[in-house]
């Protein structure tokens, strides 16, 4: 059985590997003319056809969005878990909220980018490691009872 600061590192590590795979996406498609150019003949119905720097400002704006929940996520780790106790409805909660953003990411069925399966990589292993988390420290308290 490994320590809670294990499973809470190994959580921030997979929150950081998320972070570092959607900025990785997001550079490639801000420089990337040609997919640009099929965004843009994508909405050929709109007049006037956007311009690139709309197309830059929604894939920011997409990126931030997306990078709410993993960021909380760590973000109670680092700062609030030792201050308030890790309950089940804390771990009800975030699951919750990791599975919403799992869905949101499979959604999106990206099926030949590869940064499409690391993400949804990492939410499955923010939420292995997260369950993982839950259990030890259930396990922890009822090893108290006993002793005490």
């Amino acid at each position: 059985m490994t320590t809670p600061n294990k499973k809470i590192n190994w959580i921030l590590f997979f929150v950081a590997i998320y972070i570092s795979v959607s900025s990785i996406e997001v550079l490639m498609r801000a420089k990337d003319i040609d997919l640009f150019l099929a965004w843009q003949n994508s909405l050929s119905a709109l007049n006037p056809a956007p311009s690139f720097s709309e197309y830059v400002t929604i894939l920011l704006l997409r990126y931030v969005k997306e990078l709410f929940i993993p960021i909380f996520f760590s973000i109670y780790f680092i700062f609030i878990f030792k201050k308030i106790p890790f309950t089940k409805l804390n771990f009800v909660v975030w699951n919750l909220l990791l599975l919403s953003a799992l869905i949101v990411e499979m959604v999106k069925f990206e099926y030949q980018s590869i940064f499409y399966y690391g993400k949804i990589f990492c939410f499955l292993a923010m939420m292995f490691a997260n369950n993982s988390l839950y259990t030890d420290l259930v396990n922890q308290r009822e090893r108290r009872k006993y002793v005490e």
